[in-house]
């Protein structure tokens, strides 16, 4: 995405971004949405800090994944696209 720095926890797919959580969690919406992505929100992940959405790509329309973006510092968002949910703990734990 526009404006995101690649390779947090080690990971190479897992980006981060400066701003807060809402403002960065609208931008990846609308650039995905831009680029044909179909995303849905999962209201039942409800924890302080972070947002889930499913993710159907334009280039794999029978496959789900999981866009997991996390609030890691003050005005800082981590996020990744996964096939499973992801907790920020979780997704730390991958780079080990």
């Amino acid at each position: 995405m526009e404006g995101a720095e690649a390779g947090c926890f080690g990971l190479e797919g897992c980006r981060t971004m400066l701003g807060n959580l809402h403002e960065i969690e609208q931008q990846l919406i609308a650039q995905l949405e831009a680029n044909n992505y179909q995303l849905t929100r999962r209201d039942d992940i409800e924890d302080s800090g972070r947002r889930v959405f499913e993710v159907v790509t334009p280039d794999e329309p029978g496959e789900l994944y999981y866009l997991n973006v996390f609030s890691s510092d003050i005005g800082k968002a981590v996020y990744v696209l996964t096939v499973d949910i992801l907790s920020l703990v979780e997704l730390q734990q991958l780079s080990q």
